[in-house]
C-alpha cells in the first residue's frame, strides 16, 4: 500500500518548524581548533561550501529539558 504524500505547503512548513527548533535548541558556533575557511568552495555545476566543523552546544541543561518535557506530557 502506497503512503499518501503531503501537500508541498505542509512539507515546507514542517521543514521550517524543524529547522527553527534545531536553531532554538542549540548554540551553533565555529570550532576554535578548526576555523571555517570561508573561501573553500567546491567547483562544479553548482558552487557550494566544502564541509566544515561546527560545535553544537545545548542551550538548556539536559536535565532541565527532560523535566520540561515530562511536565508537558
Amino acid at each position: 500500500m502506497a503512503r499518501p504524500l503531503l501537500p508541498r505547503e505542509s512539507q515546507s512548513r514542517s521543514l521550517f518548524i524543524n529547522t527553527a527548533l534545531l536553531l532554538w535548541s542549540f548554540a551553533i558556533s565555529q570550532d576554535p581548533l578548526r576555523p571555517i575557511d570561508t573561501l573553500a568552495i567546491a567547483e562544479g555545476v553548482t558552487a557550494h561550501p566544502l564541509p566544515f566543523a561546527a560545535r553544537f552546544a545545548p542551550r538548556m541543561d539536559p536535565d532541565a529539558m527532560k523535566a520540561l518535557l515530562a511536565e508537558e506530557s
